[in-house]
């Protein structure tokens, strides 16, 4: 504590001397802090410096007063976590993902998707989505059929030339698709008007009359190129 300490001596002509000190005692300053951080964070506050804190802690700093004594402060530091949360999902082809608080539109391929949020007490959470994309199932098929002939498509039965689809579903929910390109090959139709005189054969055009003796209509069935029938008459 400050102290006043007086003493008497004699001097060197024997009378009293007194001698006097006046102590004034400067204080050793002890100083205590308590804060929270989040993990992962930076710490630079009160004269402390960190860097990069991933766990609780207590931290001395040692300085000098105004008066060169010691000031000493103390740091006691909580740390509190950082959430980390993976989600695994699955989803069928081209459709929209609305969960978790994801909102992801038009997936065509799996992946890992984060989306940073904010604790109650202001610290990072991410959550990491692996998302699972189911197969496409597709199933294409080309035709050609005759003019006048059908083809069964998945229990259709079709006679016209165009695209032709059926759409079923997964045992997962996902499409299933089964497509028909379906074209129709024509029955050409070749017609020849021709004279001949009576009694006399002909032998034009593909055809062979031995003998002639009326106006006569003959048809005759061939097959085309593509494999169809071809009438000549």
């Amino acid at each position: 504590a400050d102290t006043l300490v007086s003493d008497t001596l004699q001097s060197t002509g024997g009378c009293d001397s007194i001698r006097s000190l006046y102590l004034t005692v400067n204080p050793v300053y002890d100083t205590t802090f308590y804060d929270t951080i989040c993990q992962g964070d930076s710490y630079y506050q009160h004269g402390f410096s960190l860097a990069n804190v991933q766990s609780g802690g207590s931290y001395t700093l040692t300085l000098l007063s105004q008066t060169g004594c010691d000031s000493i402060l103390s740091l006691h530091l909580a740390v509190l976590p950082t959430d980390q949360q993976i989600i695994y999902d699955s989803i069928c082809p081209s459709s929209r993902y609305v969960k978790y608080g994801f909102d992801l539109t038009d997936i065509t391929a799996g992946g890992s998707f984060q989306l940073p949020l904010k604790t109650v007490r202001g610290c990072d959470s991410i959550v990491t989505l692996e998302l699972y994309v189911y197969p496409t199932y597709f199933y294409p098929r080309s035709e050609s059929i005759c003019q006048g002939d059908t083809i069964n498509f998945r229990g259709r039965r079709l006679y016209e030339s165009g695209m032709y689809y059926d759409t079923l579903t997964t045992v997962k929910g996902c499409d299933s698709i089964y497509s028909l390109d379906l074209t129709v090959r024509p029955m050409p139709h070749l017609s020849f008007s021709d004279v001949v005189c009576y009694g006399n054969e002909y032998s034009r055009n593909g055809f062979y009359l031995p003998v002639v003796r009326a106006d006569t209509l003959v048809s005759d069935t061939l097959q085309s190129t593509g494999g169809c029938d071809s009438i000549r008459s």
